[in-house]
């Protein structure tokens, strides 16, 4: 019994332009969580929810309940002077004189949670807020910390 597979065979040589035109006719991957992303404003947001969180910003920026919107702002993260890493988040705004930050997330994963931490001690004077599926504030918790008998 013969078993057919169905792997298309590449040839030994081809010119650039095959290997490209290959490439890019392999299909997208869908996002792990289910998010699709939209484009808007110049911008490419990760999920709809996202870009309804921006639609309410653009609100409030126009109310002027919030100013200096900025969107995917990056921050390095360092230890001791060295980068280590770089966090992207969502949303950057100026509220009452107080500089905010944002992130919307359907899923909290690990990595998120730890550059978090992060973030956090690096940059205490900016405050961090994460908004999640159903527009809520998600609370940061802390480890509480075990007093040793001395």
């Amino acid at each position: 019994m013969k078993i057919e597979t169905k792997i298309a065979r590449l040839p030994d040589r081809m010119t650039a332009a095959e290997y490209r035109k290959a490439v890019t006719a392999a299909p997208k991957r869908a996002n792990k969580y289910g998010a699709k992303r939209i484009e808007a404003d110049g911008y490419t947001f990760d999920s709809l929810g996202e870009k309804a969180r921006y639609d309410s910003l653009k609100l409030m920026v126009a109310g002027k309940a919030i100013s200096d919107l900025s969107v995917h702002p990056r921050f390095p993260l360092r230890v001791v002077d060295e980068p280590i890493a770089e966090i992207e988040l969502d949303f950057a705004y100026t509220e009452r004189g107080q500089r905010v930050v944002e992130d919307f997330k359907g899923v909290l994963t690990r990595v998120f949670r730890m550059k978090r931490k992060h973030f956090l001690a690096q940059y205490k004077h900016i405050e961090l807020r994460v908004i999640n599926r159903q527009g809520a504030l998600v609370p940061v918790r802390t480890r509480s910390v075990r007093k040793v008998a001395a």
